[in-house]
């Protein structure tokens, strides 16, 4: 299937294009790989994007049979086709992984470090565990470490400071994810997002990193 660089594909096209790239032999098959640069980067792309998040990417590291026969492992065509696409982005945008393996870690600057978490105490005790024991792939693998999205505005409405303390504890990438379709949303927005004191928590230099740890055996 062609896709016209610039032309928004039909909701057909985008399921076919996404299935024809999840099969195990397209993974190393140079007309997927000409398709995904043509509709998922260069689309992207050319519409202003500079931040793209690449999800779910252990299952194009799943093992199987491959187009290429010189690639025989699924970590095999995972660096491939991420290697064709940072050749094509250019370093145009920033890429963040999420549900990726660690190794091999040259191909983004960030990579999510846990799962879906939000604004309560346990998901706060839950991400802080993987940075007790993720915190050296900061600057060493992966320019940033990331988590999922909060809420942040409606956080400070509501008196939480838990997020803030992560990132600042992260030296992690700033998201937000507050609902900018509502008035109510749009108006949080403004007052918060604007405010010089919580944006400079995005630009913090410093890493949290565990003076002791304690390993506790599961019984």
């Amino acid at each position: 299937m062609a896709v016209t660089n610039g032309a928004t594909p039909t909701c057909a096209q985008r399921t076919a294009i996404r299935k024809s790239l999840i099969t195990d032999r397209s993974r190393s098959n140079p007309s997927r790989l000409q398709t995904m640069t043509a509709y998922y980067i260069n689309f992207f792309k050319s519409r202003g994007f500079d931040y793209l998040k690449l999800d779910f990417l252990t299952h194009g590291a799943l093992e199987g049979l491959h187009y290429d026969t010189n690639v025989t492992t699924g970590i095999q065509a995972y660096s491939q086709g991420h290697a064709y696409l940072v050749v094509q982005n250019n370093g145009r945008c920033f890429l963040s992984e999420s549900i990726a393996p660690i190794f091999p870690y040259q191909y983004a600057h960030a990579r999510r470090i846990y799962c879906d978490t939000a604004g309560s105490i346990s998901d706060t005790a839950a991400t802080m565990q993987s940075v007790n024991y993720g915190w050296w792939l900061s600057d060493r693998l992966y320019q940033f470490q990331r988590f999922r999205h909060d809420e942040i505005c409606r956080f400070l409405v509501e008196r939480k400071s838990k997020p803030f303390n992560q990132r600042r504890n992260l030296r992690t990438v700033f998201l937000n994810s507050d609902d900018l379709a509502s008035p109510a949303g749009q108006s949080l927005a403004r007052t918060c997002l604007t405010n010089a004191r919580i944006n400079e928590i995005a630009v913090l230099a410093s890493l949290f990193v565990q003076s002791k740890v304690t390993l506790e055996r599961c019984i």
